[in-house]
């Protein structure tokens, strides 16, 4: 119910499926009803295959607080981490449209295992959920999300840590998610993007196109500067493109385009293809044009020629690459099987 003709997840009825779900609360703790619904010390076993095993609910609460609102309260525990849950919501008793809406929800890290060795961790997750219904019919959802902590293990890379803030919002009528903000800080770096998420109208001339979710991200204000780099930081403006595909679940960057000063420029596509129980496959292809060294320096992926990056970045200064071109093609699995990547894999060519 909360798709498109095409399989597609449609924000329109995203939006009404989140303010019915509130309509029927409210329903449920009506004056002539039930004026509040509790649980304690309640335990729910999931299946395997929806990710999260076991919610444990210490205690919730949902409650009347006067005509046409409510309070929930709940507080437990999912897969060993804590959560805690405060949201309230008011109708209009005339129109019965949700007049406000607001949540907060709050994920701590799991206990720590004094015996169990680093790894991969999600970190502290916390979320403010808040819409209302216009009179118009036009409904605004917005949400406020902020990841701290969060740990990617990058085998023998090591452990990238970062924390992500993102705003984003959704209003009826326009077939996306706004994203206001999207802020990703890992080391020295800092991304900030803007832009937006939706699925994309099938093309009638393209009958057999692949159902596609579209993005649109731009940057005015990102700083990029790798932990392993002699260079300072370098702030630049950037801009990604592309669609999901949705049937080969491939992730494609069509246009990325990234200026680092008045002259220099990168453009580029790139392709990440996911499969089940392999790594992905990874395409990027990037071209360089008239950018001094210290900034390429800075630009070069870290999975991509590892040994002539670490090379450039310590014996290479000054100047100015006049061209250049860096390629990095690798099949879902193939990344990180032991085997070094082959010169038909990652190659790349600058003119200095």
């Amino acid at each position: 119910p909360l798709r498109n003709a095409d399989g597609l997840l449609d924000p329109d009825k995203v939006s009404a499926a989140v303010f019915d779900a509130v309509r029927q609360a409210l329903h449920a703790v009506q004056l002539d009803s039930v004026r509040e619904i509790g649980l304690q010390d309640v335990e729910i076993v999931l299946p395997e295959a929806d990710g999260i095993r076991v919610v444990g609910i210490a205690n919730a609460a949902v409650s009347q607080t006067g005509a046409g609102s409510m309070d929930l309260v709940a507080k437990g525990d999912m897969d060993g981490r804590a959560f805690f849950l405060d949201a309230s919501a008011t109708r209009d008793l005339a129109s019965s449209r949700i007049a406000a809406l607001a949540a907060d929800v709050r994920l701590s890290e799991p206990k720590a295992d004094a015996g169990a060795p680093p790894g991969a961790r999600l970190g502290t997750l916390s979320l403010h959920l808040a819409g209302s219904e216009g009179a118009d019919s036009t409904a605004h959802l917005s949400a406020s999300l902020s990841l701290v902590g969060a740990v990617l293990d990058l085998d023998q890379r090591g452990m990238l840590s970062a924390d992500l803030a993102l705003d984003a919002s959704l209003t009826t009528g326009t077939n996306k998610i706004s994203v206001d903000r999207m802020l990703l800080k890992t080391g020295r770096s800092t991304f900030n993007f803007a832009g937006s998420i939706g699925p994309k109208p099938k093309d009638p001339a393209a009958p057999l196109e692949e159902a596609s979710y579209r993005y649109d991200l731009t940057s005015d204000n990102s700083t990029l500067a790798p932990e392993d780099s002699p260079e300072p930081a370098l702030p630049f403006v950037a801009r990604i493109a592309g669609v999901y595909r949705t049937v080969s679940h491939k992730l494609v960057a069509e246009a990325i385009g990234l200026r680092s000063g008045p002259e220099g420029e990168v453009t580029g596509h790139a392709e990440v293809e996911f499969a089940d129980g392999k790594a992905p496959g990874v395409l990027l292809a990037l071209n360089v044009r008239n950018m001094p060294v210290s900034h390429v320096k800075q630009l070069w992926p870290w999975f991509s020629a590892y040994n002539a990056r670490h090379w450039v970045m310590q014996n290479l200064f000054g100047g100015r690459v006049v061209e250049g071109s860096l390629q990095y093609d690798v099949a879902p699995g193939r990344a990180g099987n032991g085997v070094p990547l082959g010169p038909d894999e990652v190659f790349g060519r600058f003119r200095v």
